[in-house]
């Protein structure tokens, strides 16, 4: 069972309209501010994305890369980021 959006949450406060952008659907320690949204570990949810990091950079596992903060981000149909370039 994976831990639920606060209510009033990002995804919530939105009403209900996600526009064209993605909408934050949940974050444990989130890679910048390191609050959470959801009450309790999403453990099933962090496994899978460390077993999807370790499949797609197999380089990541043998460097004990593990991951610890995960955003997980809500698209409309259609939905897109603006251009930009990742750090």
């Amino acid at each position: 069972r994976l831990s639920r959006t606060r209510p009033g949450g990002p995804l919530l406060a939105a009403g209900g309209g996600l526009g064209n952008r993605p909408r934050e659907m949940l974050s444990w320690c989130h890679p910048f501010s390191r609050l959470s949204s959801c009450g309790e570990r999403p453990t099933r949810l962090l496994r899978w994305s460390e077993e999807l990091l370790h499949a797609l950079a197999p380089g990541a596992a043998a460097a004990g890369v593990r991951v610890d903060s995960l955003l997980v981000q809500v698209y409309a149909a259609g939905g897109s980021l603006l251009p930009h370039t990742d750090a």
